[in-house]
């Protein structure tokens, strides 16, 4: 969308350069060089609105993202019949489109026999 606006306008700036130089009408060529400012001032506010938005929307996004965990914990050393919660929290930073995983797992060991 912001393509189109900065093609129109800069057509009709040129439009407008061209009549005025050939000696047109300047009435004419003034309202046209007046429509292509216009054009040309939406199609930069096109622009930043709209990345504003995609960048917005971005963040609330979600997709399916296959991640393994490994741990190395502490071994855990319990007796028959015992068992223990411990809860992990567990932070993932991606370098590319800055993704963020956000993990709480309660994670139960268990000794049955």
């Amino acid at each position: 969308m912001s393509a189109t606006l900065a093609g129109i306008g800069l057509t009709s700036m040129g439009i407008a350069i061209g009549m005025a130089a050939t000696g047109g009408t300047m009435p004419i060529a003034a309202g046209l060089m007046t429509g292509a400012l216009v054009a040309l001032i939406g199609s930069f506010v096109v622009l930043v609105v709209g990345g504003g938005i995609t960048l917005f929307l971005q963040g609330e996004s979600s997709e399916l993202i296959n991640d393994s965990f490994v741990f190395d914990l502490n071994p855990v050393t319990l007796q028959t019949g015992e068992s223990i919660v411990r809860t992990l929290n567990v932070d993932i930073s991606r370098s590319i489109g800055k993704k963020k995983g956000n993990y709480t797992m309660n994670v139960k060991w268990e000794r049955i026999s």
